[in-house]
């Protein structure tokens, strides 16, 4: 029996992911090119991502990564919840399985961004003690994004 928040592991549950990111696609540029990198790259262990399934489909996601730069860091890619699912705190049930295996691991501090007016997305990580590190363009000259940072 697979628990409803669990750690994604088998090829074929990536598939189900994969196909669940290309459903919603998010406001970033090149986004589906994203995807089909984003889908390789859980395939090689590279991502990992925490999946919600009440009812044995994916309705909600976070995928991490290890930081670039910086080893000791995780990143966060990519969340979402469908909208049936939304404001039922299932992303902070998300968030905090990817916060465990962090301190699991040794990791030592999570990093996160979005567009400056995704504004429930914000006030959730603030909520969950996140502070504001910067406000930049990261993927659009025209839009900002604010990073968000928690250390662990």
């Amino acid at each position: 029996m697979i628990q409803k928040i669990h750690l994604v592991k088998d090829e074929e549950e990536i598939k189900q992911l994969y196909e669940f990111i290309k459903k919603f696609p998010l406001d970033y540029p090149s986004y589906f090119d994203w995807v089909e990198k984003c889908f390789r790259e859980l395939q090689l262990g590279y991502k990992k991502a925490f999946v919600y399934k009440p009812n044995g489909h994916i309705v909600a996601n976070l995928i991490f990564q290890k930081h670039k730069e910086d080893p000791k860091i995780i990143e966060l890619k990519n969340g979402r919840v469908e909208e049936h699912y939304q404001r039922k705190k299932i992303f902070t049930l998300l968030y905090k399985a990817v916060e465990d295996n962090a301190r699991q691991n040794n990791f030592l501090k999570i990093i996160g961004d979005t567009h400056k007016d995704n504004i429930p997305v914000i006030k959730t990580l603030k909520e969950l003690d996140f502070k504001i590190e910067a406000e930049q363009s990261l993927y659009e000259k025209s839009k900002l994004e604010i990073i968000l940072s928690k250390e662990l």
